[in-house]
């Protein structure tokens, strides 16, 4: 009976013990941060553009084959424009520039001459 009453107390004064203790303090630290992007948008399409290329393969191909970027691209994006009668693919290159710690630019470094394809009006988009 001694030895459960001991074991008790001992397993009491440990946290107790522990509590009386220094502990560092621990700090919270708020730090109020802003980021920035700057982003240049491509122009929508002109209006009544006709597509010279009867499929998107042939117009991928094309720009494969006949454009080439003056500089190294990072990232080629495709963008799609919504008009009432039709929709139209955009393909751009970017390259993505740090200014300073919290800002960031992304630049339209690459348009090719044929950015814009309008796609056939049997494609359903829903």
């Amino acid at each position: 009976m001694h030895c459960r009453i001991l074991t008790f107390i001992t397993l009491l004064s440990i946290p107790i013990m522990a509590h009386g203790q220094k502990r560092e303090k621990e700090r919270t630290i708020v730090q109020h941060l802003t980021f920035s992007v700057n982003q240049v948008i491509a122009e929508p399409p002109p209006p009544n553009l006709v597509s010279k290329y009867g499929t998107l393969q042939e117009w991928l191909v094309n720009m494969c084959i006949t454009e080439k970027p003056e500089k190294a691209i990072s990232q080629y994006s495709f963008g799609l424009f919504i008009s009432p009668n039709e929709y139209t693919l955009i393909m751009t290159g970017i390259n993505n520039y740090r200014k300073g710690s919290s800002t960031q630019a992304i630049c339209i470094e690459f348009q090719p001459k044929d950015m814009y394809y309008v796609l056939p009006k049997n494609i359903a988009l829903t």
